[in-house]
């Protein structure tokens, strides 16, 4: 016999329905929880590099280091992001090769030794020139709308003994200099929606047209040392300081503090293309420096760039000296490289 089941009654069907809440509810927790941790298992890699890389530069897709030959050859090495395989290098360079910079319109890398700008094919790593520079280059960046190369310089004869070199990488020529004699004029940031140049110098921070070289901002501000690091976007700085514990974000016009976020010494910092996302490496909060080996822990954080609220908090550490030089932050597609003069490995966020 068939038998005809009873209609539900109104306690049923709550009962029902509350069960299939709390069961969604379940369920896109573990979805969302599984996914979080997926995320954060991508969120940071490792991958090998020379020790002593002291320069950084991108093409987009790929990651260029300079290795600094104390005692063999100075290379420009091009690695895969994320997989990190060695993709190609120059032939050995017997000097020391420091900062890098992209070209993209010549598909070039410039390679700064202690006198003068090195120049290699990125598509092979060919040797394609050499640009006398005349003083020691500290701080190199290149500003695609205008197509020259920013070069901080030092050593010069000028007051002050600093300076930055605007040079047409095609002729070699000095077209201009700018922060003549500025204090420590070697800290340089490009906008590349705007195609403008920061020079940070301590106690100062110009702005300037990549093209005309016109000076759009000049702020005086105890914000900025002599080892201040800065990223540009729009009316937006970001600075943050080798011996200071915060990244600020300050008014491009007035030189005012909008936000800040407490880090720790810093030892590099970068945003991505569009000016959302910013990257700081700074020192691992809580970790000890290793008095033995005159190393200190640094990792990467990763903030939203519009307040400075922070997205990550890195656990992958670099090792190196108590005050850090040649540490780079490179944003490759959605990645960020952090590399670090003495490690042997780089971290990608």
């Amino acid at each position: 016999m068939i038998r005809t089941p009873k209609a539900s009654t109104s306690w049923q069907r709550n009962t029902l329905r509350t069960a299939a809440v709390v069961f969604f509810a379940i369920a896109t927790t573990v979805v969302m929880t599984a996914g979080a941790y997926a995320q954060r298992m991508r969120s940071e890699t490792t991958i090998v590099v020379p020790r002593y890389s002291a320069g950084a530069a991108t093409n987009g897709s790929e990651l260029y280091l300079s290795q600094v030959g104390f005692s063999g050859p100075g290379l420009v090495n091009a690695y895969s992001v994320p997989g990190g395989s060695l993709l190609r290098q120059n032939s050995a360079y017997p000097g020391m090769l420091f900062e890098l910079a992209y070209d993209p319109a010549r598909n070039v890398i410039f390679a700064a030794d202690g006198w003068g700008i090195h120049v290699y094919n990125a598509a092979d790593m060919s040797y394609a020139g050499y640009i006398d520079v005349g003083a020691s280059t500290v701080g190199l960046a290149f500003e695609p709308k205008s197509g020259r190369l920013f070069a901080g310089v030092r050593g010069t004869t000028m007051a002050g003994d600093r300076a930055v070199f605007v040079i047409d990488p095609s002729s070699g020529a000095r077209i201009a200099e700018i922060a003549s004699g500025a204090v420590y004029a070697t800290n340089l940031a490009v906008d590349l929606a705007t195609g403008r140049v920061l020079v940070g110098e301590h106690g100062r921070i110009r702005i300037f047209d990549g093209s005309s070289l016109q000076v759009l901002a000049d702020l005086t501000t105890p914000l900025a040392a002599s080892d201040s690091l800065y990223a540009l976007h729009g009316q937006t700085i970001f600075l943050a300081g080798k011996r200071s514990q915060d990244v600020v974000r300050v008014d491009a016009t007035t030189g005012s503090v909008i936000d800040s976020a407490s880090v720790g010494p810093a030892s590099a910092i970068a945003l991505d293309a569009k000016g959302k996302t910013l990257w700081v490496s700074h020192r691992a909060a809580g970790a000890a420096c290793d008095t033995i080996d005159i190393t200190c822990p640094y990792v990467v954080s990763k903030f939203k760039a519009r307040d400075l609220s922070m997205r990550s908090s890195g656990s992958e550490a670099l090792l190196d000296y108590p005050y850090p030089q040649y540490h780079h932050i490179t944003v490759v597609g959605k990645r960020a490289v952090f590399t670090a003069f003495r490690s042997e490995k780089a971290v990608i966020s």
